[in-house]
């Protein structure tokens, strides 16, 4: 398989951290070779840390793009939920039931490969890089990724369509990023999610609407908002308390997230506390809820914890004008 030199530089991707080399690319079972057969590729390089990189070869199978994003916001958010520095196993075959059209592989190469496990952190950087670029370059076809550091392959990322899936007839059927929904309860939405959910930081529960006049947003900012919202508070433990209001702000995408404490500047001096559990489980329901609706814009939400408001998160269009308004882990976040 060969690769253009063509590099694309990415400020998004953060400082990493070294991890294992490796030698190999290992394809799933599922994944046809002749089904990659389009001979673009791509490299996301990070100013941050060059040793990382991500190479891409797109295929000529398209896969539906909101299977795709609604597989990868799932996935990501399960390893948000993990410990940043840990490792995980490696892994195969559809996130949501829901959305059976699409099957993320991550599988690990090189040294890594014996031990069939790979770094929490680069599963979520590369998802975030694979979603980026698919939607910046409306390229909603098969692929596959090598994961690289110091040149060295140490994983790859696959998005694939199920073989015992039949293919798609039309194009349309891809590029319509959010495909006509049937008349339902909004409930009975794949991946949406409603009521209190038991969690090991205390029952939580939303209260969602949408801003009233709020502006409508095309729908790829909400998904690329919630990635880099998922991507950026991954480096904390979900058990941290928000220690005040903070936003973030994507260079790319005309939109930002505000989270705030309720009624607060600093948090409460007791529980229940506002903690990034709390936002991470608010953030991976959004698309759901919004798609349910059929309508994306400002949105707005109340987060509950044991039946008391501890926070909420507002999603604006636009980018964050004005002063910062807080820090997470004692910095403003403004981009990713």
């Amino acid at each position: 398989m060969k690769y253009s030199s063509l590099s694309l530089v990415l400020a998004v991707l953060e400082c990493l951290v070294p991890t294992a080399s490796a030698s190999a690319l290992e394809l799933p079972s599922s994944t046809a070779t002749d089904r990659f057969t389009t001979p673009s590729s791509l490299n996301l390089v990070s100013p941050d840390e060059p040793r990382f990189a991500m190479r891409v070869v797109y295929g000529v199978d398209p896969i539906p793009a909101t299977a795709v994003l609604m597989n990868a916001i799932e996935l990501c958010a399960q390893y948000v939920e993990r410990d940043f520095l840990s490792r995980t196993r490696q892994r195969h075959g559809v996130v949501l039931p829901e959305y059976p059209q699409v099957e993320i592989a991550l599988l690990a190469a090189g040294r890594a490969a014996k031990r069939k496990t790979i770094e929490v952190r680069l599963a979520i950087w590369a998802l975030y890089g694979a979603v980026l670029d698919m939607v910046l370059s409306n390229n909603f076809k098969e692929n596959e990724w090598e994961i690289l550091w110091d040149n060295e392959v140490v994983a790859s990322l696959y998005f694939t369509r199920p073989l015992d899936v039949p293919p798609l007839q039309t194009n349309n059927e891809t590029t319509r990023l959010i495909p006509p929904l049937p008349e339902t309860d909004p409930t009975e939405v794949p991946g949406a999610v409603s009521g209190p959910v038991e969690m090991s930081i205390g029952p939580f529960d939303w209260a969602p609407i949408f801003v009233p006049d709020g502006k409508t947003m095309p729908a790829t900012d909400i998904f690329l908002l919630v990635m880099g919202t998922l991507k950026a508070i991954a480096r904390q433990a979900m058990t941290d308390k928000v220690q005040g209001p903070f936003h973030i702000g994507p260079g790319m995408v005309d939109a930002n997230l505000q989270a705030y404490l309720q009624n607060r500047r600093v948090p409460r001096p007791t529980p229940p506390f506002f903690q990034f559990g709390h936002i991470l489980e608010a953030t991976r329901r959004i698309p759901a809820w919004m798609l349910a609706r059929r309508r994306f814009a400002e949105f707005y939400c109340a987060i509950l914890v044991s039946t008391k408001p501890v926070g909420s998160l507002l999603v604006k269009k636009g980018h964050f004008v004005g002063p910062p308004i807080g820090a997470l882990s004692g910095g403003n976040v403004s981009a990713f």
